[in-house]
């Protein structure tokens, strides 16, 4: 990677860790103040599954916003929501504005995501260097999502609530900080007979490429879901602490960041979307053998490397989306990916919390094992 890039990347990795972040304290924290102040369960759930409503009505809009403006001041109005509704929250820490701050901060997270991949994508029009960037730009997510709620919590215990949400709403305009003085990369050339330059976004599905692509993307996605979903409950059923069903998490995260940092060495030795093939069977594989884990030893291993295999596919996925869409609607061809990510963070907990209380746990990994499984076969007809 070129050490121009080099720092550019660095700068997107700290402005969506920066924004992420916040909205996963703040997914940390917000529930735990709507217990404390007496709402049940189901408000609890309301309140998490606003983090992911916003992103279904916003995300072409603002894959749209991006390709006409440029990712930073997309990337700016993120950070200045998240933080004026964190100030908010602050101010009046009530159950009514804590719902205020869910949609704004996701919102904001999303935004900043799907405009810092944007940038990520148009730094190099050599493939090789765009996967190797794209390793990095995965492992913001996770950094996030581990940083995240570890200093709400740290804030939680040594202050109060009032406290935590004044001090976060510091932390977004550190992104603005880092993203100042940055330039869109030059645009490559428009040819004006391809036809996935014009009309909506939906225009793009008529790649058949692309729409399979998606169809991988939601598999993945849905993959992602059941594991964050279902893995505490399948540590209840077990009998594991909270500490352990924790560490079981954490695990997760912790591979999937090792995998995504490895990518760059793997690359040089396999075709794209040979890897997503090969990591989407063991997945499916991996996932049937979940049932057979009786202790938080085992299921902490069959997580790891659950998040291994599955957090090597992202950055293959967005790499490949950036090579078969044009440049001036890469973007909305984001948004498109994003809008599908979040279709299933809201579907797949339901569909999943139905089937578990109908037929067990057990049911759902199988389930999802099969579904990856099968859809393996779509990532196999996308290899060159």
């Amino acid at each position: 990677m070129a050490a121009t890039h080099q720092s550019i990347v660095i700068r997107l990795v700290i402005a969506q860790i920066c924004v992420h972040g916040t909205m996963s304290g703040l997914r940390m924290a917000a529930p735990l103040l709507a217990l404390r102040v007496g709402y049940d369960a189901m408000s609890v759930g309301l309140l998490l599954a606003l983090f992911g409503v916003a992103q279904l009505f916003l995300a072409l809009p603002i894959g749209r916003y991006a390709d006409k403006h440029g990712s930073r001041k997309p990337i700016v109005m993120a950070a200045s929501v998240s933080a004026i509704s964190l100030l908010v929250l602050g101010i009046w820490p009530v159950f009514e504005v804590a719902c205020f701050a869910a949609v704004m901060n996701g919102a904001a997270a999303g935004t900043a995501m799907i405009s810092v991949q944007r940038h990520a994508g148009q730094l190099s029009t050599d493939h090789h260097e765009m996967k190797k960037i794209f390793s990095w730009i995965a492992v913001a997510p996770t950094l996030s999502n581990f940083f995240g709620p570890l200093l709400a919590g740290v804030l939680i215990d040594a202050f109060d609530f009032q406290i935590t949400f004044l001090m976060l709403c510091g932390v977004p305009p550190i992104a603005v900080i880092a993203l100042r003085g940055l330039t869109e990369p030059a645009q490559r050339p428009r040819p004006a007979e391809d036809q996935l330059y014009r009309g909506s976004p939906f225009a793009l599905l008529k790649s058949s490429a692309l729409r399979r692509l998606l169809i991988v993307n939601l598999a993945i996605s849905a993959g992602w879901d059941v594991l964050s979903f279902m893995l505490p409950l399948r540590g209840h059923d077990l009998g594991l602490s909270a500490s352990a069903i924790g560490m079981v998490l954490a695990s997760v995260a912790i591979a999937a960041t090792a995998s995504r940092l490895m990518m760059p060495w793997v690359f040089r030795r396999a075709h794209d979307m040979w890897i997503v093939y090969v990591s989407m069977v063991i997945t499916g594989v991996l996932f049937c053998f979940v049932p057979l884990a009786s202790s938080a030893i085992w299921l902490g291993c069959l997580s790891a490397l659950l998040g291994a295999f599955l957090g090597s596919v992202q950055p293959l996925i967005m790499s490949v989306l950036h090579k078969m869409t044009p440049p001036q609607r890469q973007g909305e061809a984001l948004g498109l990916r994003t809008m599908s990510i979040y279709i299933s963070s809201i579907t797949i907990p339901i569909l999943s919390g139905t089937i578990g209380a109908a037929v067990g746990t057990v049911a759902v990994f199988l389930l999802v094992g099969a579904v990856i499984g099968a859809t393996s076969r779509v990532a196999r007809s996308l290899i060159d």
